[in-house]
């Protein structure tokens, strides 16, 4: 379960920037939106508003940037602001994972013109019954400030000479259990996000789960495709079945041509079923219904697993009752474990009378000097005419609170033509 994620000199990101998933409200509405854990109440879901181009999808590219960085891979994109002129990008995650004792946070930053992550920091805390935080350094690594500890114990002698390539827990032996636990905290927070776009949802996931044993899955996916199409009866992969599938021009396309790409054999075996008739999903199934297919089974895994699933606009392709369902799912009282936080601009979930909390609905927006920002809606108050019963799709569409485009096509259009068509 993520708390926060904050990130800076990234990207369009030039200032750091915050979402914030602790709810620091005392309202008692929409209670079944939070989860407790460890004396913290966050926010089962959370959503994005902002105009095109002014970052949404950018902070998704940083959280998969922290993502590979808790894996420890080698292959991530900590690209800085183009306008800055600073070369070190800075990130940081507060999470806590299933069975462990405490909520965690590590932060880090990277030089791209060094090539290394030339800070790293990792805390314990928590917080006890009567609202006091504690907290306790873990290890902390400063390549130009001189900072070395590890465990508790200044390790100067040991950690400069450690590559500063690699995030420190995967460049150190972890023949000490110490760096091996730790190291296991950070796996499990990046195995437990998952970050896809609505554009192109990988159907690997879906596949894996028909084509597996798991009945229990498999109904679950069904029933979830099923409540998103009125008239789909069922769905299946069929290994046996014989693939025959035309191109645009009515040209067959053999079997052999489908092993050449990728994923695209096993796409052409998953089948829906329509009044008692299958019919291949791939070349019958709306391009919706396909969303939805492909979607199913990251939501399902997020909640029975207790994953952060990321969505860039949920809203794409969707009825905007698909996506409040959706939303809904997340927040409701059965969820105990997942969360998801997704960019969109459905106006339709802005509704704090029965589906989010104020401090779920987010704001990102960029400035007239391109500095961009991140904020919630509860920074809005009753003062400033916003209330949790408040008319909030008005509010937002006469731009109260963040930008709203206001384009004038039909004034371009007819500057472009030519005169003597006026």
């Amino acid at each position: 379960m993520i708390l926060s994620i904050s990130m800076s000199n990234y990207r369009v990101f030039s200032e750091k920037v915050t979402l914030d998933l602790l709810s620091h409200s005392n309202s008692r509405r929409l209670a079944s939106n939070l989860i407790s854990n460890g004396n913290f109440n966050i926010v089962k879901s959370a959503g994005i508003y902002g105009a095109n181009n002014c970052g949404k999808t950018s902070f998704l590219s940083g959280v998969s940037t922290i993502k590979r960085v808790l894996l420890g891979k080698q292959e991530f994109d900590p690209v800085p602001n183009l306008f800055t002129g600073d070369p070190v990008s800075s990130f940081s995650i507060a999470f806590r994972n299933s069975g462990s004792e405490s909520w965690h946070e590590y932060s880090f930053a990277f030089d791209s013109r060094r090539g290394i992550f030339s800070k790293e920091k990792l805390i314990a805390f928590g917080k006890d019954a009567s609202n006091h935080r504690h907290e306790r350094i873990i290890f902390e690594k400063n390549v130009d400030g001189n900072v070395y500890s590890l465990f508790g114990e200044r390790s100067k002698d040991t950690l400069s000479l450690v590559s500063s390539s690699l995030p420190l827990m995967y460049a150190l032996s972890d023949a000490n259990e110490k760096v091996k636990k730790y190291r296991g905290e950070l796996f499990a927070a990046g195995s437990s996000i998952e970050i896809i776009s609505m554009y192109n949802i990988p159907f690997d996931k879906t596949i894996g789960v028909l084509k597996g044993t798991d009945k229990t899955k498999k109904d679950a996916i069904v029933s979830f495709v099923k409540n998103a199409d009125l008239s789909l009866n069922d769905l299946s992969y069929e290994p046996n079945a014989k693939v025959n599938i035309s191109d645009e021009k009515g040209r067959d396309i053999s079997e052999n041509a489908l092993r050449m790409a990728p994923g695209l054999e096993d796409r052409a075996k998953l089948f829906s079923t329509y009044m008692g008739k299958k019919v291949p999903s791939l070349v019958f199934d709306s391009t919706g219904t396909k969303k939805i297919e492909a979607l199913s089974s990251y939501v399902l895994e997020a909640l029975t697993e207790g994953k952060t699933l990321f969505v860039d606009e949920l809203d794409s392709g969707l009825h905007f009752r698909l996506t409040r369902a959706i939303v809904s799912l997340f927040n409701n009282i059965g969820n105990e474990k997942g969360q998801m936080v997704f960019t969109t601009h459905d106006v339709m979930l802005l509704n704090t009378k029965r589906l989010m909390r104020k401090e779920q609905i987010w704001f990102i927006e960029k400035n007239k000097d391109g500095a961009v920002d991140l904020y919630p809606l509860s920074r809005f108050t009753a003062a400033d005419g916003t209330r949790e019963t408040s008319d909030l799709i008005k509010e937002y569409s006469r731009g109260d609170f963040s930008y709203i485009p206001n384009p004038d096509f039909v004034d371009s259009l007819i500057k472009s033509l030519p005169k003597d068509s006026k």
